[in-house]
């Protein structure tokens, strides 16, 4: 584009000279014509009206009336000055150009029609003329003020008029305005220097060859490749820059490049100019002229080494993450944030009893529904990836094929895009049925009694300093009793302690059938238990449930074909009756529970502060 735009600036500027060189023509012959006429007519009175004349004044009158035609015709500015500097012709585009009539400009000078600064020049030009020898003619660029403010790229040519004697007796002038052309020239330079600036910071190597394969401009990232200076790769083809079996393969791809007339690739090792091997990617596109006609190749080559190594590596790692993927003995998998399986390795599938890994992601559709036993397990996952990006050791319940549930633990990952959305989960994932309910069971042996599963001393006094705190927050009433088994050690020392052990197990389980879920039942040791009645509506409440479990514990019990019999002795303190604080009523609870021993037992009696007080 910018070596059409060229052309075109100079088609411009040959069109200026031309249309000077006629309007010079045309104001000498129109200046000799009224020589010829006489003086009268030299001056080119303005004719207003028609005038009928006969003889030699109709034919000078007519010639008058030709001449006037054919200056009104001219399109550029034209003017003559006599000897002494005064203008006494000029035509309708001068008047336009220096925006004055005629009357203002006939007679006048230079100083009178211009500002000052253009008059200065176009009279130096005028002197350079009048005080020359023979005949001449001047042309100079000037950038003339023609009105005040109205600043113009102005081509002016001035030629001597001599008479048959050789006498000056005036100067011609033609004024020709070559600003829109001049502005144009200038941005195609600039537009010309952009494009080179552009081409020479691009890394890539670019190039022009002419249709015969020689070099006619590059970019400095080619004349470095080459090892050269731009300069020097002009005119120089590729065996004379690049070894034959490089140079040759270059000029295959021109010849293929011009028998197709379409743009070609291709890849070719080649060595740099330090003695290194690169690997080039080469593109070339046939130039055609505005005709038609072949003009060369343009081509753009990029050093595609460390890209080529790369992706090698990249199918490397592929390769070994592939063979890891296919081969851990744990679940790999990916899939859509929808719950898609995109892909599984066989081990996933084996773990959910699925042939094969293709099997899984063809009939798995929605692991919320098919994979995750709770589904909104599968939600809050979603929602962690969001907000974290990565989850570890997460356990959830999963579904085999079967329909049979384990416990699986899994370590997942978020793909996101540029933007942060989430378009993948890739995770692995374990059968850890076995570990969680080891940890269950420890759990479970660390929080309660062995023997009868109750809660353990431990879990006791947590819970009841839990519900003393919430109790000072709601005002909810908290229970305490402590009981004690009457007459466990003489049926453990008839029967043993197999049958004893059976015989707390069932007294446990008597204890609890009386208890809502909100309330506590502990073994604390031996066949000493204790209960926390959580919300009580007050102390017949617990007098009741007190009562109940001294009825249920005096039936009969059947522990290993023996029949067992055994009483219960309770204490009980009520907070805030009796104190606010965990310590005061476990130790009112237990000395009520002794004090009913002492009375009796087979029942049960409720904290009294004042009497342990006078004790």
């Amino acid at each position: 584009m910018a070596l059409g735009e060229l052309m075109s600036g100079a088609a411009q500027v040959a069109a200026i000279s031309a249309q000077t060189a006629w309007a010079v023509f045309w104001l000498a012959l129109v200046v000799a014509c009224a020589v010829a006429l006489g003086r009268r007519a030299r001056w080119f009175p303005r004719v207003r009206g028609r005038v009928r004349l006969g003889g030699a004044d109709d034919f000078r009158w007519r010639e008058h009336e030709v001449l006037r035609h054919i200056m009104a015709a001219t399109p550029s500015p034209l003017s003559f000055m006599d000897a002494g500097g005064r203008i006494r012709l000029a035509n309708p585009a001068y008047e336009d150009m220096v925006g004055r009539s005629a009357e203002e400009i006939m007679g006048r000078t230079a100083v009178d029609v211009f500002p000052p600064e253009a008059a200065k020049a176009l009279m130096h030009m005028d002197a350079q003329l009048l005080t020359s020898d023979g005949p001449a003619v001047l042309r100079q660029e000037l950038r003339l003020e023609v009105q005040p403010g109205d600043v113009r790229d102005v081509v002016v040519t001035k030629e001597l008029l001599r008479d048959a004697h050789g006498r000056t007796f005036g100067v011609v002038g033609v004024f020709t305005d070559v600003t829109e052309t001049r502005r144009h020239m200038r941005e195609l330079v600039e537009n010309r220097n952009l494009l080179v600036s552009f081409i020479d910071t691009v890394p890539d190597l670019v190039f022009y060859k002419d249709a015969h394969g020689v070099y006619r401009s590059c970019n400095a990232a080619f004349a470095a490749f080459a090892g050269c200076a731009q300069e020097e790769v002009v005119g120089r083809s590729d065996y004379e820059l690049f070894d034959e079996s490089v140079a040759s393969s270059f000029r295959e791809q021109d010849s293929e490049t011009l028998a197709t007339m379409r743009p070609s690739l291709r890849e070719v090792w080649v060595t740099r100019a330090d003695g290194t091997p690169a690997l080039m990617e080469a593109v070339k596109v046939p130039l055609l002229g505005a005709q038609g006609d072949l003009l060369g190749i343009v081509g753009i080559s990029r050093d595609i080494t460390r890209r080529r190594a790369t992706e090698t590596a990249l199918r490397n790692a592929e390769d070994v993450y592939r063979n890891i993927f296919d081969n851990a003995s744990e679940g790999l998998f990916s899939t859509s944030p929808q719950g898609r399986f995109l892909r599984v390795n066989r081990a996933m599938a084996e773990l959910f009893g699925y042939d094969s890994p293709e099997e899984m992601v063809a009939t798995v559709r929605n692991s919320g529904r098919d994979i995750f036993v709770h589904d909104e397990e599968r939600k809050a996952m979603l929602e962690r990836l969001v907000l974290e990006g990565v989850i570890r050791n997460m356990r959830f319940k999963a579904r085999r094929r079967d329909g049979s549930v384990m416990w699986a633990g899994a370590s997942l990952r978020g793909i996101r895009t540029e933007h942060g959305e989430l378009v993948s989960i890739e995770g692995i994932i374990s059968d850890i049925t076995e570990y969680v309910e080891a940890v269950s069971e420890m759990e479970h042996r660390a929080t309660h009694d062995h023997l009868t599963g109750l809660a353990n001393r431990a879990v006791f006094e947590e819970t009841l300093e839990r519900m003393l705190a919430q109790s000072e927050r709601s005002g909810e009433r908290v229970a305490v009793l402590y009981m004690d088994l009457d007459g466990f050690k003489g049926i453990n020392d008839t029967y043993g302690h197999q049958t004893g052990d059976t015989l707390l197990v069932a007294v446990g389980q008597r204890i609890c059938s009386r208890l809502r879920r909100s309330d506590l039942a502990a073994r604390l040791g031996g066949d000493e238990f204790a209960v926390l009645l959580w919300n009580v509506a007050g102390r017949e409440a617990v007098a009741s449930y007190a009562q109940d479990v001294v009825d249920a514990l005096s039936r009969s019990f059947d522990c290993d074909d023996v029949t067992c019999r055994v009483g219960v002795s309770i204490g009980a303190s009520i907070c805030p009756d009796h104190g606010c604080d965990a310590q005061t009523l476990v130790r009112l609870a237990d000395r009520a529970l002794y004090r009913m021993k002492a009375e009796g037992k087979g029942g049960y009696r409720f904290a009294d502060p004042e009497a342990d007080a006078e004790e």
